[in-house]
């Protein structure tokens, strides 16, 4: 499906509404300042999705999966390479003892960042667009192969054209390097739709 700057910019104006308000509340969270922005969003098909996702430093990513569905049907992502993914977590748990791996506590906390996160740009989605949204619970998924995760779980479970929004994620966080990326199925008359509604407003 063909995009254009104009459309995509919008797009992310829309996503950067519900990213402030996943960073205000995790702010609150911590009792520490955070800012998380998106500077650009990108539209592509889910076997270029690999080229787009900030992967620094990592072949793999760690995701937090939640579906949704009712006015628009889909699946929202949380993406980071595995570094980022821990230092977040250990942020939000406040971990001193920073382990290299992943255990149940820390699962959960991520698990946590990515319903907060998700929710608040899947709300500004559905507040534009005037629908309400029904979300599955967030899914951990350690060590993914991004390009193999979209073409066996995604790719083949919507048996129709897809097209994904990729929206890389800057999390200012104290002295901390934290990188992720939004990656937001969409299908493509869903899309549509959703693309009519932003020039309309």
């Amino acid at each position: 499906m063909n995009t254009t700057v104009e459309q995509l910019d919008a797009l992310a104006e829309i996503i950067n509404i519900g990213t402030g308000r996943a960073a205000a509340a995790l702010s609150e969270i911590t009792d520490s300042w955070i800012e998380l922005s998106v500077p650009r969003v990108v539209a592509c098909s889910p076997r270029d999705v690999s080229l787009h996702v900030d992967q620094t430093d990592s072949d793999s990513q760690t995701l937090i999966c939640q579906k949704f569905q009712g006015g628009l049907n889909g699946q929202a992502s949380l993406s980071f390479p595995s570094k980022s993914a821990l230092s977040l977590a250990h942020f939000v748990g406040d971990v001193e003892d920073e382990a290299d791996e992943f255990d149940f506590d820390l699962e959960g906390i991520l698990e946590e960042v990515g319903n907060i996160v998700l929710n608040a740009v899947l709300g500004s989605v559905s507040n534009l667009f005037e629908c309400g949204l029904d979300y599955s619970l967030p899914e951990f998924l350690p060590q993914i192969d991004l390009l193999s995760y979209m073409q066996n779980n995604v790719t083949e479970e919507a048996g129709e054209e897809l097209t994904i929004l990729v929206a890389n994620a800057n999390f200012n966080i104290a002295s901390r390097d934290i990188r992720g990326s939004l990656i937001i199925v969409f299908q493509v008359e869903c899309l549509r739709r959703l693309l009519a509604k932003v020039l309309d407003d």
